[in-house]
C-alpha cells in the first residue's frame, strides 16, 4: 500500500515536470511510441514506487494504449541498477 499523495508527488516530479511542453522524443531520447514512453514512465518512477509499481498503462485514445505487466516491470527492475 502507498498513499496516493506519494504516487501523485512522484508522477508529477519525475514525468509530467520533464514531459510537459518538451518534445518527446528529445527527453525520452528515442522515438516515443505508447511502449516506449511507458519502459521510460516506469525508470523514471522506479526510485520512488519500484517496490509498488504492478502495472502502468498509457493511453493514447480511449481505445488504444500500452501497459507494462508485473513480468516486463520485473524485468525492468532486474536489468537497471536503482536509483
Amino acid at each position: 500500500v502507498v498513499n496516493f499523495r506519494d504516487v501523485k508527488r512522484a508522477v508529477k516530479e519525475r514525468v509530467l515536470a520533464r514531459l510537459d511542453h518538451r518534445h518527446l522524443n528529445d527527453v525520452v531520447g528515442e522515438l516515443t511510441t505508447a511502449e516506449n514512453l511507458c519502459w521510460w514512465i516506469a525508470q523514471e518512477l522506479q526510485a520512488d514506487l519500484g517496490a509498488y509499481l504492478h502495472r502502468l498503462e498509457l493511453w493514447e485514445t480511449r481505445t488504444c494504449g500500452a501497459g507494462l505487466g508485473p513480468e516486463e516491470l520485473e524485468a525492468l527492475w532486474q536489468s537497471q541498477p536503482r536509483r
